[in-house]
């Protein structure tokens, strides 16, 4: 088997953003994933990590991923992307945030790749009442994810971090083992989103190969 290719796109929760010893480092999901890509296909495996903290979906981390795919000399088989935390805390509306990721992932499959629709994950804070809107319309996104994936015929999956990450509100979860912050992942938390990620990809994984181009 050939080798595949894999883009990682996003923000921090990409980068692999965690406080160690009071220290910032980065432990991206990314590292764990590869492996386990690797052992399960037998074949060479290519992993890149392209999530910088920070990054708002609007505009800059669209703009990011238009210059990426237009200069890369790469072509990848499958685009993850994961983004909008940032542009929620900033009160961008969230139709705006559903419309620019979905256009991010047409360009992907008009590249000729399949996608994975990462689910925007909950953050600690975020059933407070401060927090209350941020939260609707995060769900938001996330059901505009989900439906987006649902009609592109099987060339796009949705991957739901939101239920299926360590709830960072439950209070029988041990959050300092999954959480660094009200945001962010450990290296275990981020190891565990590998494994999810995983998970959902590796049902999609044989039958994709000699698949036709996507139409849009």
């Amino acid at each position: 088997m050939q080798c595949k290719r894999f883009l990682c796109f996003g923000a921090s929760l990409v980068e692999g953003f965690t406080i160690v010893n009071n220290a910032l480092e980065f432990r991206p999901y990314t590292v764990r994933l590869k492996k386990l890509l690797s052992d399960h296909l037998n074949c060479s495996v290519e992993v890149d990590n392209m999530g910088i903290s920070g990054d708002c979906v609007v505009p800059y981390m669209a703009d990011r991923f238009k210059k990426t795919l237009s200069s890369s000399s790469k072509q990848y088989d499958w685009i993850l992307i994961l983004g909008g935390t940032n542009d929620l805390g900033q009160g961008i509306d969230y139709n705006t945030i559903l419309a620019t990721l979905c256009s991010m992932h047409d360009n992907a499959r008009a590249s000729g790749a399949h996608t994975a629709c990462l689910a925007i994950p909950q953050a600690a804070m975020e059933h407070e009442r401060n927090f209350l809107l941020q939260h609707t319309n995060k769900l938001k996104v996330n059901a505009g994810l989900r439906d987006y994936c649902d009609r592109s015929g099987g060339w796009s999956i949705y991957v739901d971090l939101y239920n299926e990450l360590p709830d960072p509100t439950d209070r029988d979860t041990d959050r300092n083992r999954y959480w660094c912050d009200p945001l962010h992942l450990t290296e275990h938390g981020y190891n565990i989103m590998a494994d999810i990620i995983f998970s959902k990809l590796k049902q999609h994984l044989v039958a994709d190969h000699h698949s036709p181009s996507p139409k849009l």
